[in-house]
This record gives structure tokens, C-alpha cells and sequence, in this order.
């Protein structure tokens, strides 16, 4: 069994695993891309105020390592500060799943908060995956109830429910999808649906990296 990096949790097979292209590769790329595109738009300094010349063409948004400073965006040759941008660290969602399911060893269950200039619309951001602790394949067609009401705090939770389609499978592959419900009520309830004859081992895990939603807007 291979391992996961400290921050943005890739995927490092074992020296002795076989690599499966889907699993190993290109959920890394997927984890990748969207944290990648977020580069563009900030760029990180240990300082309040950027040191740079105006007539430098940089990126536009700057924000410190600590969240107790005031982020800048800069517009023409002006910085302007904007109390409002925030990144999070990252929280563990461990402790709001029901008593049945567990976040995956190998997928560590998180969430943060990202809200960009301007700070009207928060996203939140989900990583990691859950599964039964009971170690059996997941009922198909079957609603279920992974967090319950009010689980999920009132700043993470969306104005209006969300639905996402997410990778359900073993502790190694993707086998079968799933039906995920973000409830404003703060409940995230699932649904299996079918499976994959060919799964060598239960399908049991539901995949949660990948999911995003805006809290205020409805539909996004």
C-alpha cells in the first residue's frame, strides 16, 4: 500500500505496487489541476505589503502566509487591500460522519474555505473519502446518511441543497458512482449506484475529492 503526500494528498504507489493509471496517476492530476489554477490567481508572500514596482507585471492577487493579514489585489499601477479574501487551512471532517462510517486511511477526510476579491461568495472545497467501518460492499439504490443534521457547520453549509456525482470502488480502484446530497439542514446523505462484477474486492469507499460548491449561490 502506498502513502500520501503531507499537503494536497497525492497518491505515491509503493515501489512493488502495480499502478493502475485511473487510481494512481490520474486522481493525482486531478487534485493538481484546480490547486495549480489557484496559483494564477494568488501568489503568496510573507510580507503585508507586496515589495514590487508597479510597471512589473505580476500576478494580480496577493495574499500573505497568515490569514491575520490583510490580502491586496492590485488593478492598473494601485494595490488596494481587501479584508475580505481568505484561504483556509485545512479541516478535518472526521468527526461529522455518523457512527458507521469512517474517512479512509489512506484518504483523510477535509474541507476548506476559499473566498476570493471581493469575498461575497464562499467555496467550499472537499478532499479525501469516506467508507463503512463495517469493511462490506455499500447497498446500491439505497439512500444513506453519512452526516447528520446540523453536522455540518452553518459557514460550510450551502443556501440550497447541491448534488455531485462522485467515484465509489475498494480500497484501490474505482468500481461504481455515487449520488452525493449537501443539504442546507447540514446533513450529506449518498446513493450507490450499481457496481462492477469484476470488483476483486467490497466496494465500500465513496470518494469526496473533487467537490466544490458555493455556499450563497444557489445552483453553483
Amino acid at each position: 500500500m502506498g502513502t500520501l503526500t503531507a499537503n494536497l494528498k497525492f497518491y505515491k504507489p509503493d515501489s512493488s505496487e502495480f499502478i493502475d493509471p485511473e487510481v494512481q496517476l490520474n486522481r493525482n492530476w486531478d487534485i493538481a489541476d484546480p490547486a495549480l489554477k489557484r496559483l494564477l490567481e494568488y501568489e503568496y508572500t510573507t510580507t503585508s505589503v507586496p515589495n514590487v514596482v508597479n510597471s512589473v507585471d505580476r500576478a494580480r492577487f496577493y495574499k500573505t502566509y497568515s490569514n491575520s493579514f490583510m490580502a491586496y489585489f492590485k488593478s492598473g499601477n494601485f494595490f488596494y487591500q481587501d479584508p475580505n479574501a481568505f484561504v483556509s487551512t485545512w479541516v478535518s471532517a472526521k468527526s461529522l460522519l455518523q457512527p458507521g462510517w469512517i474517512e479512509h486511511p489512506d484518504m483523510p477526510l477535509f474541507y476548506r474555505q476559499v473566498k476570493k476579491t471581493g469575498g461575497s461568495i464562499t467555496t467550499i472545497e472537499w478532499i479525501g473519502a469516506f467508507q463503512n467501518n463495517s469493511q462490506v460492499t455499500i447497498d446500491v439504490n439505497t439512500n444513506m446518511t453519512v452526516m447528520d443534521v446540523d453536522k455540518i457547520p452553518v459557514g460550510i453549509r450551502p443556501v440550497t441543497a447541491k448534488y455531485f456525482t462522485a467515484w465509489g470502488g475498494n480500497t484501490s480502484s474505482n468500481y461504481s458512482i455515487a449520488r452525493l446530497f449537501f443539504g442546507s439542514n447540514g446533513t450529506l446523505e449518498m446513493k450507490r449506484y450499481g457496481s462492477n462484477p469484476s470488483s476483486p474486492g467490497t466496494e465500500n469507499r465513496i470518494e469526496l475529492t473533487g467537490v466544490k460548491y458555493n455556499v450563497e449561490v444557489t445552483g453553483a
